[in-house]
């Protein structure tokens, strides 16, 4: 599938939510969706062995692993999830993934080979800005990148929200409306800069007139779940910071020692963080239990049967990720309708821990929903 354009549908002034309009050569998209990574791929595959369903997603994507004995990125498998994107009508990122040391001490000329890797086996081809690189020298570069392009392949920039405060928000507005897809490197909201500069995102994304072209940010590298935060979902979060699509950290098994692997797959369902509708965060079995009376995740677990193709471990996230992306729905449809969307989130712990942990001068200061407006 093919972007030709995205513009602004809707706004909520007050939330700071967008709704954007994604136009393909296979119909109009919606935006604030929950890409398909790397395990929920292989969730879909094993389903597949048994003839069930797979998700309704609009994108896939795929985190490539650095191979430190070949000093390379491992792109065994790519043209697997490249095929299985393309036969369910999805559109395929690629993310290399590196840990905050890798990105920290990112050369230049490490971006630009790795660049002209993937310009030779994707459509959408990304390349990572340093987390120092300049607007003007950025500007020079991009010349260049573009230039390596065939019409119909697509540059997708990947901005840290690390990156230098100086610099971030020029580089945004620079690029806003110019590329289909703009990558934001994300994490745990645990710095102040990482902070800011998704204030910054927020109002410039805010700030493009409705019917307007713009484009998708989307959040790359992410944990699925803001474990400081009181467990809530991370999805959630970016999607307050103008996020469009979101594509979470991958754990690579090869990467792992076997003691983690198996203390991994052998966690009793007890231990399992799901989904909790009524507080809008994940909760285990014990916290359910206490406020509800009764067991959710084994209420969900004991209502899956084998014959679905998953094992336990992997229902609890299928079905929050189905739980998730149900929910950014209602927000996007909330915005079409001009609900009061604040006062929908108020009543919800999961919100108000995290728009309480998030506030900062910059949002606090604008006309925007914050912790001090409810």
């Amino acid at each position: 599938m093919k972007i030709t354009n995205v513009i602004v549908e809707a706004k909520d002034d007050y939330s700071g939510f967008v709704n954007k309009k994604i136009f393909t050569n296979e119909g109009i998209l919606k935006n604030r969706q929950i890409a398909v990574s790397n395990f929920m791929y292989s969730c879909e595959k094993d389903r597949l062995q048994y003839d069930k369903d797979v998700f309704s997603a609009q994108f896939q994507t795929q985190n490539l692993c650095w191979d430190k004995q070949g000093n390379c990125w491992d792109y065994s498998g790519i043209f697997l999830m490249k095929n299985h994107a393309e036969k369910f009508k999805r559109i395929f990122l690629v993310y290399p993934q590196r840990n905050a040391e890798q990105l920290d001490n990112l050369k230049l000329e490490d971006s630009i080979r790795d660049f002209q890797e993937m310009k030779d086996l994707l459509d959408n081809v990304p390349f990572q800005l340093p987390l120092t690189l300049t607007l003007t020298t950025w500007k020079k570069i991009k010349l260049s990148l573009t230039a390596m392009l065939k019409p119909n392949q697509n540059l997708v920039p990947i901005i840290s929200s690390k990156h230098d405060i100086r610099e971030f928000p020029l580089i945004i507005k620079a690029e806003i409306g110019k590329e289909y897809f703009i990558g934001i490197n994300s994490y745990e909201f645990t710095g102040q800069t990482e902070i800011i500069n998704l204030s910054y995102l927020r109002e410039i994304n805010k700030s493009i007139i409705i019917g307007k072209r713009t484009s998708l940010f989307v959040n790359f590298g992410h944990p699925r779940v803001l474990t400081r935060m009181s467990s809530f979902p991370s999805c959630f979060g970016f999607s307050f910071f103008a996020g469009d699509v979101f594509s979470d950290k991958t754990t690579f098994i090869e990467r792992m020692q076997d003691k983690v692997i198996k203390n991994m797959f052998n966690r009793k369902p007890s231990e399992y963080l799901m989904y909790d509708l009524k507080e809008k965060k994940f909760t285990k079995s014990p916290q359910q239990k206490g406020w509800y009376g009764e067991d959710i995740t084994r209420k969900v677990l004991g209502g899956i049967s084998v014959n679905e193709g998953l094992n336990g471990y992997q229902v609890h996230k299928w079905v929050s990720y189905y739980l998730l992306q149900e929910e950014l729905n209602k927000i996007s449809l909330m915005v079409e309708r001009k609900s009061k969307i604040g006062e929908y989130l108020k009543n919800y712990s999961g919100w108000s821990v995290f728009l309480n942990s998030v506030k900062t001068p910059l949002i606090s200061n604008q006309k925007t929903l914050s912790h001090n407006q409810y």
